[in-house]
């Protein structure tokens, strides 16, 4: 009779021989990327589609593309001349595709069948950004370059233009039905009543990027130049943030739902991240195309699939395969559009040019929580009706704001006051001011000649070509070398606003902007970076954008900037010193992507366990080397035991007929 220690060690066995490769197979999910058929194309926004396909946008190659989720093949559509730089895309309401022509200042769309129509905008809308469906059924859009939120409707009307302030993009609807974006440059969330047009502002700590809604009715953002992620309360307006795993370098750009209950972002030169909207456990997965750029679009497909977008010169649609389901059959959609201009498409079967995948966790960080918000009511509620090019339109144009007047102060400054109430004060190249001047909120200030001291305050801008002896910009306020971009001067800085620097070539003050120090440092503020001119940096350049001409060392630094910092803006990877040029500059020095890695790698945390929100499979996929780990280890221990209870124990085990002979025989002959 078999000892009964040998059934649990075989059975024990058994099931470990079953689940490890269970667990092996479900712990790495598949992630391919596909090319596209033009490298520099740049795909951005990525959306599921009314017809069962993904669709995104082709910045640089103006094209609209979709990829089929069951063959993985793409097609591509040519836009209409004129029609440039496509960026955001949605849903619409009438099973169409909506798109924003950032550069041609157009909204378009396009059909399942590729049929497009194109809208003109009033000149007052500079760069539509981002789009979403609104539950009005009426497409609502970022108007980045005027600030601005646009609305029209699936017919082509432009229905209202709500004057916003500060850079709005992310735009996206809200659990509570309202519409919510970024305002970039103001660092704040704002939430818009969609029935009056009211605004709640929700300050945050960095620049937002996007929005969306998660599946525990809280509004998520991502943060540019920024380690955490964060999500607002619509109810209470309590704002959370969490921090992004390993490196401070990891950008989160785009943010949206995932399938498995969790939210999941894009992250430059990395790839991907989710975390649990419940326990803030975090996980990322690094992407095929990391070292080129890693993601920025990302969606949940109609396959219950991650699709996302690689916008570098490597242009690729990737696939994160969660294998919750099986793709969808096509589904054919009605509305084509009753106007529409013809276009020309062309399908490719790609196949994906790498599928290797890999996969790291560590445990979320939850950040402070806190509750700010301002509400305010805009004023703009008229309707007007934009320019279809194909059909006849009469648009009525909105009015930009105007100078209501000009004035010159006693001491030659000249103000101008425009219709909206913001003003614009200049110090002319020729003018020697020795006077303390406090720019107030909303003004903008030119020096181009000379002034004893300038005192930035809340929402003020400081710009110009001149000398300002003392300089300070507080929280709030910013400072804007030149006049795009250019050099300005100071014998005493003191930086607690932001310091916005435009690149746009390698020649400071001609090409690129530069504060020129003659006296005492001190920085605290932000510093943001933009690049202009269609200028790309390149790996090896360098860039002062503080000039210290004293002996003196720079006290402080930007924030969450100290020396040697690697950070990453539009898509190029910078490390910080404040110790250039002679030793004491402030020099941005332009990496390459092997330094970038190497320098990301270097600082990775410790792998924790982390307990998905819900699910085996997702729970397994998060923890498969510490589970592996603990099922290797038994498996040794019960094959131990096996092989002990065999040695020890052999009298009561059956043996097979040969064996029991020859025991027998021994037995028989002693």
């Amino acid at each position: 009779m078999k000892h009964p220690l040998v059934y649990v060690a075989f059975l024990v066995l058994a099931a470990l021989v079953v689940v490890i490769p269970i667990v092996v197979f479900a712990s790495t999910p598949t992630i391919t990327e596909y090319p596209l058929t033009q490298s520099t194309a740049h795909p951005a926004y990525i959306v599921d589609g009314p017809d069962g396909n993904v669709w995104f946008t082709e910045m640089e190659s103006n094209k609209i593309g979709y990829i089929n989720p069951n063959t993985r093949q793409i097609t591509e559509f040519n836009l209409p001349q004129g029609d440039t730089d496509p960026t955001g895309m949605t849903k619409g309401s009438d099973n169409n595709l909506w798109f924003t022509g950032e550069l041609s200042d157009k909204i378009s769309k396009i059909t399942p069948a590729g049929a497009v129509t194109v809208y003109s905008l009033p000149t007052s809308f500079v760069q539509p950004n981002s789009i979403t469906a609104g539950p009005d059924g009426n497409l609502w859009f970022t108007i980045y370059g005027s600030n601005g939120i646009g609305v029209m409707n699936t017919s082509g009307t432009l229905l209202n233009e709500y004057n916003v302030t500060g850079g709005p993009e992310g735009i996206s609807v809200g659990p509570d039905g309202n519409i919510w974006f970024c305002e970039q440059n103001a660092k704040q969330v704002v939430k818009m009543n969609i029935n009056t047009g009211a605004v709640t502002n929700y300050p945050v700590t960095y620049a937002p990027e996007d929005t969306a809604p998660g599946p525990d009715g809280n509004v998520w953002f991502t943060m540019g130049n920024s380690s955490q992620i964060g999500k607002i309360n619509p109810s209470t307006g309590a704002i959370t943030y969490y921090n992004i795993p390993s490196s401070t370098s990891y950008i989160a750009s785009f943010v949206t739902a995932g399938p498995d209950g969790n939210m999941w972002y894009s992250l430059a030169y990395l790839g991907l991240g989710t975390i649990n909207p419940t326990t803030g456990a975090t996980e990322t997965y690094v992407t095929p195309s990391s070292s080129t750029g890693g993601a920025w679009g990302v969606v949940t497909g109609p396959d219950k699939n991650i699709w996302y977008t690689v916008n570098n010169n490597y242009s690729k649609i990737g696939v994160v395969n969660l294998g919750l389901s099986t793709p969808p059959s096509s589904v054919s959609t009605g509305s084509s559009g009753s106007s529409s201009s013809s276009s020309n498409s062309n399908s490719t079967g790609s196949s994906g040019s790498s599928s290797s995948s890999s996969t790291s966790s560590s445990t979320g960080s939850s950040g402070s929580s806190s509750s700010s918000s301002t509400s305010s009511s805009t004023g703009s509620s008229g309707s007007s009706s934009s320019g279809s090019s194909s059909s006849q339109n009469n648009p009525s144009t909105t009015t930009a704001p105007t100078i209501t007047s000009t004035s010159t102060t006693s001491n030659g400054m000249i103000v101008q006051t425009d219709s909206d109430g913001t003003t614009t004060a200049t110090v002319p190249a020729n003018l020697t001011i020795n006077q303390i001047y406090e720019v107030p909120t909303k003004q903008v200030l030119y020096v181009d000649g000379y002034l004893s001291e300038a005192i930035a305050s809340n929402g003020a801008t400081i710009k110009g070509l001149g000398v300002i002896n003392s300089l300070i910009v507080d929280k709030g306020a910013s400072l804007s070398p030149g006049h795009s971009p250019g050099c300005i001067t100071s014998n005493d800085l003191t930086m607690d606003g932001t310091y916005n620097v435009q690149l746009g070539g390698t020649t400071a003050c001609k090409d690129y902007d530069q504060v020129i120090a003659k006296g005492p440092i001190t920085l605290g503020g932000n510093l943001v970076v933009s690049l202009v001119n269609g200028f790309q940096p390149k790996p090896g350049q360098n860039f002062t954008i503080i000039n210290n001409e004293s002996k003196s060392t720079i006290n402080g630094t930007f924030a969450d900037l100290p020396e040697g910092t690697i950070f990453i803006s539009n898509d190029v990877p910078y490390a910080i010193t404040y110790k250039g040029g002679a030793g004491n500059d402030v020099v941005l020095n332009v990496l390459s992507k092997d330094t970038y890695l190497t320098a990301l790698t270097s600082s990775n945390t410790n792998k924790k366990l982390v307990v998905s929100q819900k699910g085996i499979i997702p729970f397994i996929r998060r923890n498969a080397t510490e589970i592996i780990t603990v099922l290797a280890v038994t498996l040794i221990v019960v094959i131990g035991i096996i092989l002990y209870l065999i040695k020890t124990h052999y009298k009561g085990i059956i043996l097979p007929e040969t064996t029991r002979s020859i025991r027998a025989k021994s037995h028989t002959t002693t």
